[in-house]
């Protein structure tokens, strides 16, 4: 429980940069894709993406910036942009799987497993 305070434990700064990226990137999508569904469920997705990512990189000491809010709001676009890639990579595979079982519902049986035959055509 601790970890997840240590994650979630952000300054005013932080708070604005999340909200800016991530209503940004909520905005675009919802107007792009025209899906509130979608907007809906990627907000907790990308938020989390910038805490988790915000933390790593502070706690494992990678310094992007010798300025505190430049490094917090470079850590939290990499969240955000992370967490937005494998949100798209995972619809995108959710697409391809429903559009393979639509191609194989959708194909026809061969004549000869029918029973009927293409001589009936010329006839």
């Amino acid at each position: 429980m601790q970890l997840f305070w240590t994650i979630v434990e952000v300054n005013d700064v932080a708070l604005c940069v999340i909200a800016a990226l991530v209503g940004s990137i909520v905005w675009f999508l919802k107007s792009v894709v025209g899906s509130t569904g979608h907007a809906i469920l990627f907000t907790p997705v990308l938020v989390a993406g910038a805490l988790v990512s915000n933390y790593l990189i502070t706690a494992n000491g990678v310094y992007i910036s010798p300025n505190k809010d430049a490094q917090v709001a470079t850590a939290l676009a990499i969240g955000v942009l992370l967490s937005l890639l494998g949100l798209l990579w995972i619809i995108r595979i959710a697409n391809r799987t429903a559009d393979q079982r639509d191609n194989v519902s959708r194909r026809t049986p061969p004549p000869s497993m029918t029973g009927k035959s293409n001589d009936s055509k010329a006839a």
